[in-house]
């Protein structure tokens, strides 16, 4: 993946990501891909309010992200409070992600524009998603 092999790219970026795990699974193994991949400690903030995995889902009316906004209220107020311009979010088994940018509004079309330049770069590399995070998790 484009985001773990230019990570000196990462380091440097002036971006800064809004997670969410959705009260589920995902907020250690989302902390561990952004170092991964090179991000700054202070690019990253969490979704304090959900980052604890809870069968209840206390903040949301539906725990999955690709519910939308209903469901991003928390992702979107913790990403304003910190000056984020990227939302990523998991549903609770951390399987599905949610990708949003903001511009005027957080939409999904600068995000399907960036899944689909991961994966032409992907095919330059002859190599399967599966390879590249295996490259990743077993060094």
């Amino acid at each position: 993946m484009i985001l773990a092999i230019v990570r000196e790219i990462n380091a440097a970026t002036k971006l800064k990501f809004t997670y969410s795990a959705f009260h589920g699974v995902g907020y250690r193994y989302a902390m561990r891909m952004f170092k991964e991949f090179g991000f700054a400690e202070d690019r990253i903030v969490s979704v304090k309010e959900q980052q604890e995995a809870d069968p209840d889902f206390p903040t949301v009316p539906f725990p999955n992200p690709e519910e939308g906004a209903k469901v991003l209220l928390l992702s979107f107020a913790t990403a304003e409070a910190y000056g984020s311009t990227v939302i990523v979010a998991n549903d609770p088994d951390a399987d599905r992600i949610q990708i949003a940018e903001k511009k005027s509004k957080y939409d999904g079309i600068s995000t399907a524009a960036m899944f689909a330049e991961m994966a032409a770069w992907l095919e330059t590399q002859k190599k399967t998603l599966q390879d590249q995070l295996f490259e990743i998790y077993n060094k």
